[in-house]
């Protein structure tokens, strides 16, 4: 053979081998990954998967016996599905999703506020009955529906049986339609642990269905929140648990306008026109219902009012209903009340009130009695005032799952209904509520199932409501005010507070100089000091012919002008002050001679200084 053939061939077969032997190191170069599937921190099965490739779904790993299989989850807290169009890019873990059977037995509502008028009705759960319940079509299957009208920038969530049980934002499947977003939150990502509690926010009106999906087996309590407390759940997490959706079209018209009904009465309301939710009937069509509490001693009658939806403001009186009404009332109502004008109940009891106003002009009114028992939040309930203003500035601080703080409880004022803190400093901007807790508590326990905020407010002069949704009262106007709260009509009064503070003693130019009658006179009342919200200031000569001069102080609220108020001695002064008090016990003493003394309304506290302190 020709010898240029054979080393053509020889160099033919060495480059072959130095290819295959490239290719062969090419492809042991390919970098892979491990991808695991796991049954909590059971290894189901593991793959190698090429960087930059897709993992297949492991079909033969979805069934477990006893459970059923959710879906894949890339978190150990199963918060956001496995996305399996995704590259892989590093050693991965993916958690399959079992959920054993257990029945759901808790009713599921929705609550809300907006323009809507479910979510009117509703006011965040002030309002709840069958129109806001969630139907269970099966009861093999944990499935609760509800179709309803939504308007764009109404608010909404799912609520169990109390706040602890709520399904928001963070629970949706979807919240686009195509290319159009339908849904958003008030705050946290899409799918993430803090979102869940978010509410709905809705950006497209319609009529819709929605499906929450429940796995009540499978929840857990949030213990990512800093309130919570090991057995004391800030709120409830359903690790599993969907809201889907569809848009069935339209949502209906909105009306121009809105005729409301109230009750009013002499104890109700101080036959004011007190319009909160707790006096407020609830529509459904053309009927009004009211589910309400009334001593004995109680007139009453019922108005109406009309808000005007372009301006969102609310009239006055439209219709009344009263004795006066012919034809107003049923045979039976003449068993439950007494009246011919004003109505009074026979017994102290909760009633149901039917307004039928299918002929507006001609509203007809039924009602039975429920039941005898005094409401608890009559009976078995502290009530606290929660809020932003606290001024060690521990936001919300009045009232945690922790512990309770008592300088904020509301005392009962005498026998009456009304509980009242006083002398409450608020700036411009502090939001606060009034809470109920159990009688007694001294942890929060997250009951805000008792929590009473704008919408029970009896005056707006001193406050608006809060923003993104919220229902906290907001101060606008700074000052010292007194918080009182009814719990027969469940309203809250904001009035301005501070007192009048008069110096008495055993020296010259009080009473006689020995007989500590201050005679309110202007010479021992202290001044407000300005600028300085709660501090109050007198100066003083105090003289008595001896060497020590004996003292204390006459707290009255703002106004009053007789009694003896309270009085403040040696057990309240502070330690601020560079006078030297004499004596541990018994009234407080200080040498003749010249004095600033300064009280302050909100720790009750008073400081005695030689020079002027705010000089």
């Amino acid at each position: 053979m020709n010898r240029n053939v054979l080393k053509s061939i020889a160099i033919f077969v060495l480059s072959l081998f130095v290819l295959l032997g490239l290719a062969s190191c090419k492809k042991d170069d390919v970098t892979k990954y491990d991808v695991k599937f796991l049954d909590g921190v059971t290894v189901l099965k593991t793959v190698q998967v090429e960087e930059g490739a897709l993992v297949t779904r492991p079909i033969d790993l979805e069934s477990k016996q006893g459970f059923t299989f959710i879906n894949w989850f890339s978190t150990p807290s199963k918060n956001h599905t496995f996305d399996f169009s995704k590259e892989i890019t590093g050693d991965t873990n993916v958690y399959g999703g079992f959920s054993e059977y257990q029945e759901d037995v808790r009713q599921w509502y929705v609550v809300g506020s907006g323009a809507a008028p479910l979510l009117v009705a509703s006011n965040w759960g002030a309002n709840i009955g069958a129109q806001f319940a969630l139907n269970k079509p099966s009861a093999t299957k944990n499935e609760f529906t509800i179709t309803l009208d939504l308007i764009e920038g109404d608010e909404f969530q799912f609520a169990g049986p109390s706040w602890i049980h709520k399904r928001g934002f963070g629970y949706l499947e979807t919240i686009n339609s195509g290319d159009t977003q339908v849904f958003d939150g008030t705050g946290g990502g899409y799918g993430d642990v803090v979102s869940k509690g978010r509410n709905i926010l809705v950006k497209l009106s319609g009529n819709y269905t929605f499906t929450l999906k429940t796995y009540p087996a499978d929840d857990t309590e949030d213990t990512t929140n800093g309130s919570y407390v090991p057995g004391n759940p800030v709120y409830n997490l359903g690790t599993y648990d969907t809201i889907s959706w569809v848009r069935n079209g339209d949502a209906a018209p909105l009306a121009a306008s809105t005729e409301n009904w109230y009750i009013k009465g002499s104890d109700i309301t101080g036959w004011a026109d007190l319009h909160t939710p707790y006096t407020k009937f609830v529509k459904v069509g053309s009927e009004y219902s009211l589910e309400i509490y009334l001593k004995n001693t109680e007139q009453f009658m019922f108005t109406s009012a009309i808000t005007d939806h372009t301006t969102n403001v609310e009239g006055g009186q439209a219709h009344y209903l009263n004795g006066g009404v012919a034809g107003a009332t049923t045979a039976l109502w003449e068993t439950l009340f007494t009246g011919a004008n004003n109505w009074t109940p026979k017994e102290s009891a909760t009633y149901v009130f039917v307004i039928n106003a299918s002929v507006p002009s001609e509203p007809k009114i039924t009602a039975s009695l429920k039941n005898s028992t005094i409401p608890s939040l009559m009976t078995e309930q502290d009530f606290y005032v929660n809020g932003t203003f606290d001024a060690a500035g521990s936001a919300w601080g009045a009232v945690t799952n922790d512990a309770i703080n008592p300088d904020f409880k509301l005392l009962k004022v005498g026998e009456t209904n009304v509980y009242e803190i006083k002398n409450v400093v608020l700036k411009v901007g502090d939001e606060l509520i009034v809470q109920g807790m159990t009688k007694g508590s001294v942890v929060g326990l997250n009951n805000w199932g008792n929590s009473f905020g704008f919408s029970y407010l009896k005056q707006t002069t001193v406050a608006s409501i809060s923003g993104n949704g919220g229902t906290n009262i907001k101060i606008v106007t700074p000052g010292i005010y007194n918080i009182s709260f009814d719990a027969y009509n469940r309203s809250i009064k904001i009035a301005e507070g501070g007192n009048d503070i008069y110096l008495k003693g055993g020296f010259e130019g009080c009473g006689n100089g020995s007989n500590w009658d201050h005679g309110f006179v202007q010479t021992l009342k202290f001044s407000a000091v300005l600028g300085e919200e709660g501090l109050y200031i007198l100066e003083i000569d105090l003289t008595n012919g001896g060497s020590t001069v004996s003292w204390g102080l006459a707290v009255y609220d703002k106004g009053v002008v007789t009694g003896n108020g309270t009085f403040v001695g040696r057990d309240r002064v502070g330690d601020t002050g560079d006078a030297v008090i004499l004596g541990e016990t018994g009234n407080p003493t200080v040498a003749e001679g010249h004095y600033y003394f300064v009280y302050n309304a909100v720790t009750n506290i008073v400081n005695v200084y030689i020079t002027n302190p705010f000089a």
